[in-house]
């Protein structure tokens, strides 16, 4: 998915590296994309289901922190800001938009317990979401972090081509 390597795994944002972040975002999707497809295999069961009351779920967020704590073993803290950069809310929506060019959020934030875990969301760029949220977060992290991106995106560039040798 477009934006999961915009920056070197080890860049931080946060005190966190990129790939804390990377790693958070690619345990939901992948959780969403089996919920979906549980979702499907409960509809074709039982046709009488709507997928619309099935395929949304709302989730107290701190049993998703320690869901993704105990998944990926990192420090509860660790999950809960990666998850943050993950999470529209009533204080962010508006320089969301203006960021993100209108990326769905995949997680909704319901008061300050509950998130809303969006099917859509998970789907249409989270990363791209993931990367707004970075830059709306960690606004000096990002300025850094998009000078680490230039050199690696030079090096890439550079290895592409025999000659590169000789330059670099």
């Amino acid at each position: 998915l477009i934006g999961q390597d915009s920056f070197p795994g080890s860049t931080t944002f946060g005190g966190l590296p990129f790939d804390a972040y990377r790693a958070v975002t690619a345990t939901l999707i992948g959780w969403a994309m089996k919920h979906l497809r549980f979702c499907d295999l409960l509809v074709r069961k039982n046709p009488d289901t709507q997928l619309a009351n099935v395929i949304t779920t709302a989730r107290l967020r701190e049993d998703m922190v320690r869901d993704l704590a105990d998944a990926l073993q990192i420090e509860r803290s660790e999950a809960s800001r990666a998850l943050n950069v993950l999470i529209m809310n009533h204080e962010n929506v508006n320089k969301h938009y203006a960021l993100s060019a209108g990326s769905a959020p995949p997680l909704l934030a319901i008061g300050d317990d509950f998130l809303l875990e969006s099917a859509y969301g998970w789907q249409s760029e989270p990363y791209i979401f993931m990367l707004s949220g970075l830059r709306r977060n960690y606004e000096t992290d990002w300025d850094r972090g998009v000078g680490l991106r230039e050199d690696m995106f030079r090096t890439e560039l550079y290895g592409l081509f025999k000659w590169a040798d000789a330059v670099t």
